[in-house]
């Protein structure tokens, strides 16, 4: 039984991670992503402009693009003012995990060179 809880616990963490993630989009400052509709795109909100844009491609496509760190809410309309899509953009900066002692180790080796 005591095997159990921490099972469950992983297990409710994976599911709730999963749901949150279902309604966002992640990308890093300077990355883009194209989305395509299947109804025709009329109206889109962004709630916070400096985090992300976008532009749009045709009635169909759209393309969002992250500005700096933050979260901001995507929300496409169609013509008759559904909702048709909905999601959070988190943009987050890119974790350098080398360090610089490894980094000038690598440069000594000529690793990384071309």
């Amino acid at each position: 039984m005591k095997l159990l809880k921490p099972v469950f616990a992983v297990l409710l963490l994976s599911i709730s991670s999963t749901a949150f993630s279902a309604g966002m989009i992640r990308l890093h400052p300077g990355n883009a992503k194209t989305i395509n509709f299947s109804s025709e795109v009329a109206t889109i909100f962004v709630s916070i402009p400096e985090v992300m844009n976008y532009k749009v491609i045709n009635h169909q496509k759209v393309v969002i693009f992250a500005l700096e760190e933050g979260l901001s809410a995507f929300i496409v309309y169609d013509r008759d003012g559904n909702e048709i899509y909905n999601k959070s953009v988190d943009v987050v900066k890119v974790v350098v995990k080398k360090g610089v002692r490894e980094l000038r180790a690598d440069q000594e080796k000529g690793i990384g060179d071309e």
